[in-house]
């Protein structure tokens, strides 16, 4: 890449560097807050999924507000949405408040990724995606990692202190955000015509299960595990630290995408992925060592590089819009945290706090036996289409 292009690319990397700094304190504070207003699993699993909820109900009209509005404005106008939100939830009196105010907060990012993500994949060539993409997913992921453990032991000093700081990196996401289009940007290409690539449909759909599916386990550890966590002594810093310990091990398989490998972009290694932390996370139904908990989140922060990656890769790079196929891959990741949480909340109500480790890992591996069969399916006839000609 010149020079140029890596400018390009650095805004893109400090403004999800940035937007995910604010969202990692916001989301590991989120399920502290709300315990203190006497949330128990159901009431964490309902805080959770109202961000997913959210998300998906403005999917739509965000897709087109993306498709018809400059994205610098867009860009600009999410990030000024995460910065209230984030002021406003500080405040809140009321678990009522914290969901309607979640709602807000995950409304404005449903806006915000999706304009950033077609953003990168028009502005860059496409053997350049896949590091372009890397980068970008190194930048939210290093500012997942710093907010947070910021967020968690800001909590401890005072409940309120995350969400007032978590308003600044929002408005530095909007500040590093690109300004023009990059050097290479191109304007869109009509739809290709001709017949379409056989099987590019069910490994699409496969991907984004993936997405679903290792977000499921992100948010039943992010939204419901605290819950149990405060049982066995793990605090609000100790909580940001495993939030830590996963987000480590995610940014290490973005660098690997960024400097050009090609695992993390096979839908293979993605099924291993998701098969992996499953077992691990159904090891919560009898853990309480912190140290092995950090295991469990540092694996499971891996698997869900890989499956992100993955995800995201083939949304940016087979044939189609973009735009549509970008959106689709946050509302898989923000559907996963909604069934992760909501289900995983439920359970935990009606069984006790361990109890939704092994029904949502046994969830997540029928998911993975779903994308193995789109897969194998699409082979087929890209094998039969060859074998025709």
């Amino acid at each position: 890449m010149t020079n140029l292009d890596l400018k390009h690319t650095g805004r893109f990397f400090l403004s999800a560097f940035w937007m995910d700094f604010s969202g990692g304190m916001f989301v590991v504070a989120l399920p502290f807050l709300a315990m203190s207003l006497g949330a128990e699993s159901r009431e964490l699993g309902i805080v959770g999924a109202s961000r997913g909820v959210a998300f998906l109900i403005i999917f739509a009209p965000a897709v087109l507000l993306v498709d018809r509005y400059p994205r610098p404005r867009l860009v600009a106008m999410s990030a000024l949405g995460v910065a209230v939100s984030v002021l406003l939830i500080g405040g809140s009196v009321s678990l009522w408040q914290v969901c309607a105010i979640c709602g807000l907060w995950s409304a404005a990012l449903a806006v915000f990724w999706p304009a950033v993500f077609a953003w990168l994949g028009d502005s860059h060539e496409p053997e350049e995606l896949g590091r372009a993409a890397g980068a970008v997913n190194m930048g939210w992921s290093i500012g997942g990692t710093l907010g947070g453990v910021l967020g968690g032991w800001l909590f401890g000093i005072r409940p309120s202190l995350p969400f007032v700081v978590a308003a600044l990196p929002a408005l530095l996401a909007l500040v590093s955000a690109p300004r023009r289009a990059g050097r290479r940007h191109r304007p869109a290409a009509p739809p290709p015509r001709g017949p379409r690539k056989p099987g590019v449909r069910r490994r699409l759909a496969a991907a984004w299960i993936g997405s679903a599916s290792i977000c499921c386990l992100l948010g039943l550890m992010s939204g419901v595990f605290p819950k149990l966590g405060a049982e066995i002594g793990v605090t609000s810093a100790a909580f940001g630290v495993l939030i830590g310990a996963s987000s480590v091990t995610r940014t290490g398989v973005f660098f690997a995408g960024l400097r050009g490998a090609v695992w993390p972009k096979d839908w293979r290694a993605s099924c291993v992925a998701q098969v992996i932390a499953a077992g691990m996370v159904m090891t919560v139904c009898k853990a309480s060592a912190h140290w092995w908990l950090a295991v469990v989140f540092a694996t499971a922060g891996a698997s869900v590089g890989v499956s992100y990656f993955a995800s995201l890769y083939a949304s940016l790079e087979d044939e189609g819009s973009r735009l549509m196929k970008s959106a689709i891959h946050e509302a898989a990741i923000f559907g996963g945290v909604l069934l992760g949480t909501l289900g995983g909340g439920e359970i935990a109500h009606a069984w006790g706090v361990r109890a939704p480790y092994v029904p949502m890992g046994l969830f997540v591996l029928a998911l993975v036996a779903v994308q193995v069969a789109l897969n194998l399916w699409a082979q087929a006839a890209g094998k039969r289409v060859l074998s025709a000609e």
